[in-house]
C-alpha cells in the first residue's frame, strides 16, 4: 500500500505492543487509547502543528486497525502514507525496507 511520494516524517507503528499486554492483544499498541482517543493521534496532530505534512506509518502488527482510523491523513491535516512488509524486519529493518520513500534531507539533517 505504499506509493512514490517522498516523506518528511516516519511513524513507526508496527510494533507488538508486549510490553503493554494485556492491552495490546487485540489493539495495536498507537491504537491503544489516552484520554479516550488512541495514542497515535497525538503523535499525528503534535507532527501536524510543527509542519510535518507528508508522513510514512511503517505498520506490522495488526495494520488494518490503522489505515481504517486514520485514512490517507486528510482528517488530520497530514498526508499519511503507509509501508506494510511482508515480513517483521524490526526497528532497523523496517526503516531500511521503507528507504526508498525517505526524502533525500542530504548529511547533516537530522530525523525527528
Amino acid at each position: 500500500m505504499s506509493t512514490k511520494h517522498l516523506c518528511n516524517a516516519v511513524v513507526m507503528a508496527g510494533g507488538f505492543g508486549t510490553r503493554l499486554k494485556p492491552l495490546t492483544v487485540s489493539v495495536p499498541k498507537p491504537m491503544v487509547p489516552v484520554g479516550n482517543r488512541p495514542l497515535m493521534e497525538y503523535v499525528i496532530e503534535l507532527l501536524a502543528k510543527h509542519r510535518f505534512n507528508k508522513i510514512l506509518v511503517l505498520l506490522y502488527f495488526q495494520p488494518d486497525a490503522i489505515i481504517e482510523h486514520f485514512g490517507d491523513g486528510e482528517k488530520f491535516g497530514v498526508h499519511l502514507e503507509y509501508v506494510r512488509p511482508d515480513a517483521d524486519y524490526g526497528t532497523a529493518g523496517s526503516v531500511r525496507h521503507a528507504k526508498s520513500q525517505l526524502s533525500d534531507r542530504g548529511p547533516r539533517a537530522p530525523w525527528f
